[in-house]
Protein backbone atom coordinates (compact mmCIF):
# COMPACT_ATOMS: atom_id res chain seq x y z
CA UNK A 1 0.00 0.00 0.00
CA UNK A 2 1.49 3.22 -1.06
CA UNK A 3 0.24 6.14 1.04
CA UNK A 4 0.54 9.95 -0.19
CA UNK A 5 2.27 12.53 1.80
CA UNK A 6 -1.61 14.73 2.38
CA UNK A 7 -2.31 11.06 4.11
CA UNK A 8 0.96 11.44 6.00
CA UNK A 9 0.02 15.34 6.88
CA UNK A 10 -3.58 14.10 8.05
CA UNK A 11 -1.82 11.28 10.58
CA UNK A 12 0.58 14.14 11.68
CA UNK A 13 -2.44 16.79 11.99
CA UNK A 14 -4.83 14.60 13.79
CA UNK A 15 -2.10 13.08 16.27
CA UNK A 16 -1.00 16.24 17.25
CA UNK A 17 -4.79 17.62 17.62
CA UNK A 18 -5.42 14.67 19.35
CA UNK A 19 -1.92 15.30 22.03
CA UNK A 20 -2.91 18.89 22.14
CA UNK A 21 -6.77 18.18 23.15
CA UNK A 22 -5.45 15.51 26.09
CA UNK A 23 -2.81 18.09 27.46
CA UNK A 24 -5.37 20.74 27.84
CA UNK A 25 -7.51 18.08 29.48
CA UNK A 26 -4.71 16.94 31.70
CA UNK A 27 -3.55 20.66 32.27
CA UNK A 28 -7.00 21.86 33.29
CA UNK A 29 -7.33 18.72 35.65
CA UNK A 30 -8.29 20.07 39.07
CA UNK A 31 -9.74 18.18 42.70
CA UNK A 32 -12.67 19.51 44.37
CA UNK A 33 -13.58 18.49 47.62
CA UNK A 34 -16.60 19.38 49.67
CA UNK A 35 -16.30 18.94 53.50
CA UNK A 36 -18.53 19.46 55.69
CA UNK A 37 -16.18 19.72 59.52
CA UNK A 38 -19.34 20.18 61.84
CA UNK A 39 -19.15 22.62 63.72
CA UNK A 40 -15.62 24.31 63.17
CA UNK A 41 -15.65 26.54 66.03
CA UNK A 42 -12.91 28.71 67.47
CA UNK A 43 -12.84 29.46 71.68
CA UNK A 44 -14.20 32.63 71.70
CA UNK A 45 -18.00 33.85 73.10
CA UNK A 46 -19.02 36.05 70.43
CA UNK A 47 -22.05 37.95 71.56
CA UNK A 48 -23.85 38.29 68.17
CA UNK A 49 -24.28 34.85 67.46
CA UNK A 50 -25.58 31.71 69.47
CA UNK A 51 -21.85 30.04 69.97
CA UNK A 52 -22.17 29.83 73.29
CA UNK A 53 -22.03 26.01 73.50
CA UNK A 54 -18.89 25.63 71.91
CA UNK A 55 -16.84 27.94 74.10
CA UNK A 56 -14.79 25.99 77.03
CA UNK A 57 -17.97 26.57 79.72
CA UNK A 58 -20.46 25.65 77.12
CA UNK A 59 -22.10 22.13 76.78
CA UNK A 60 -19.47 20.66 74.25
CA UNK A 61 -17.30 21.69 76.56
CA UNK A 62 -14.61 23.32 73.60
CA UNK A 63 -11.11 23.23 75.05
CA UNK A 64 -8.04 24.00 73.19
CA UNK A 65 -7.06 20.49 73.77
CA UNK A 66 -10.74 19.54 71.92
CA UNK A 67 -10.01 22.00 69.12
CA UNK A 68 -6.72 21.04 68.44
CA UNK A 69 -7.99 17.09 68.14
CA UNK A 70 -10.36 18.05 65.58
CA UNK A 71 -8.29 20.28 63.82
CA UNK A 72 -5.53 17.23 63.35
CA UNK A 73 -8.67 15.19 62.65
CA UNK A 74 -9.59 16.86 59.90
CA UNK A 75 -6.23 17.68 58.57
CA UNK A 76 -5.51 14.51 58.18
CA UNK A 77 -8.56 13.98 56.14
CA UNK A 78 -7.66 16.69 53.49
CA UNK A 79 -3.97 15.47 53.49
CA UNK A 80 -5.18 12.09 52.19
CA UNK A 81 -5.89 13.48 49.13
CA UNK A 82 -4.21 12.50 46.69
CA UNK A 83 -4.28 14.38 43.17
CA UNK A 84 -2.96 13.27 39.32
CA UNK A 85 0.38 14.93 39.70
CA UNK A 86 0.95 12.87 43.29
CA UNK A 87 0.95 16.08 45.42
CA UNK A 88 -1.47 16.40 48.24
CA UNK A 89 -4.60 18.14 49.18
CA UNK A 90 -7.68 18.98 47.23
CA UNK A 91 -6.80 22.02 44.62
CA UNK A 92 -10.75 22.87 45.90
CA UNK A 93 -12.06 22.88 49.34
CA UNK A 94 -15.37 23.71 50.01
CA UNK A 95 -16.32 23.51 54.03
CA UNK A 96 -19.70 24.00 55.63
CA UNK A 97 -20.33 25.07 59.36
CA UNK A 98 -17.21 27.17 59.75
CA UNK A 99 -17.40 29.74 62.75
CA UNK A 100 -15.24 32.59 61.03
CA UNK A 101 -12.51 33.47 59.15
CA UNK A 102 -10.27 33.66 62.14
CA UNK A 103 -10.37 29.93 62.69
CA UNK A 104 -10.44 29.01 59.13
CA UNK A 105 -7.15 31.00 59.08
CA UNK A 106 -5.60 29.65 61.91
CA UNK A 107 -6.58 25.86 60.68
CA UNK A 108 -4.50 26.88 57.18
CA UNK A 109 -1.58 28.47 58.93
CA UNK A 110 -1.39 25.75 61.40
CA UNK A 111 -2.14 22.64 59.94
CA UNK A 112 -2.72 23.00 55.98
CA UNK A 113 0.51 25.16 55.24
CA UNK A 114 1.54 21.87 53.14
CA UNK A 115 -1.67 22.27 51.13
CA UNK A 116 -0.76 25.80 49.79
CA UNK A 117 -3.87 26.89 49.24
CA UNK A 118 -3.61 30.75 48.36
CA UNK A 119 -6.86 31.91 48.93
CA UNK A 120 -9.55 31.89 51.41
CA UNK A 121 -13.46 32.97 50.98
CA UNK A 122 -15.49 33.17 53.78
CA UNK A 123 -19.13 34.76 53.83
CA UNK A 124 -18.91 36.90 56.67
CA UNK A 125 -20.59 39.22 58.10
CA UNK A 126 -19.93 42.83 58.51
CA UNK A 127 -20.26 44.19 61.72
CA UNK A 128 -22.94 46.66 61.04
CA UNK A 129 -25.25 43.89 59.10
CA UNK A 130 -27.63 42.01 60.53
CA UNK A 131 -27.03 38.13 60.74
CA UNK A 132 -30.25 36.74 58.90
CA UNK A 133 -28.58 33.59 58.15
CA UNK A 134 -27.86 30.52 60.91
CA UNK A 135 -28.12 32.26 64.33
CA UNK A 136 -25.12 30.20 65.38
CA UNK A 137 -23.55 31.89 62.92
CA UNK A 138 -21.89 29.17 60.71
CA UNK A 139 -20.76 29.55 57.46
CA UNK A 140 -19.92 28.00 54.05
CA UNK A 141 -16.19 28.83 53.19
CA UNK A 142 -13.60 27.59 50.72
CA UNK A 143 -9.65 27.34 50.43
CA UNK A 144 -8.13 27.54 47.52
CA UNK A 145 -5.14 26.80 45.25
CA UNK A 146 -6.30 27.90 42.32
CA UNK A 147 -6.02 32.29 41.59
CA UNK A 148 -9.65 34.46 42.19
CA UNK A 149 -11.08 35.40 38.96
CA UNK A 150 -13.72 38.24 40.64
CA UNK A 151 -14.97 38.88 43.60
CA UNK A 152 -16.65 35.90 45.13
CA UNK A 153 -20.91 36.43 46.07
CA UNK A 154 -22.93 35.78 48.67
CA UNK A 155 -26.41 34.75 48.53
CA UNK A 156 -29.27 34.28 51.28
CA UNK A 157 -31.80 31.70 50.08
CA UNK A 158 -34.21 31.92 52.98
CA UNK A 159 -34.46 33.91 56.25
CA UNK A 160 -32.47 31.77 59.15
CA UNK A 161 -30.94 29.47 56.34
CA UNK A 162 -26.53 29.54 55.56
CA UNK A 163 -25.62 31.66 52.99
CA UNK A 164 -24.30 30.43 49.36
CA UNK A 165 -21.62 30.99 48.39
CA UNK A 166 -20.30 31.62 44.78
CA UNK A 167 -16.43 31.86 44.10
CA UNK A 168 -15.06 32.72 40.91
CA UNK A 169 -11.63 30.61 40.33
CA UNK A 170 -8.77 30.95 37.42
CA UNK A 171 -7.92 27.65 35.63
CA UNK A 172 -5.59 27.96 32.73
CA UNK A 173 -7.11 31.29 31.68
CA UNK A 174 -10.71 30.39 32.05
CA UNK A 175 -13.27 31.07 34.45
CA UNK A 176 -14.52 28.99 36.80
CA UNK A 177 -17.34 29.23 39.16
CA UNK A 178 -17.80 27.23 42.27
Amino acid sequence: VIKSRADDLRFLSCFVLGFCIWAEAQASSISVMSYNVENLFDLENDPRIADDEFTPPGEAEWTEDRLHQKLQNLTQVIKAVRNEDGSRCPDVLGLMEVENREILEHWRTNNLSECRYRHLVINRHVDDEPIRDDRRGIKVALLSKLKLAGQPAKYLAYEGGRYLLEVPLELNGRRLVV
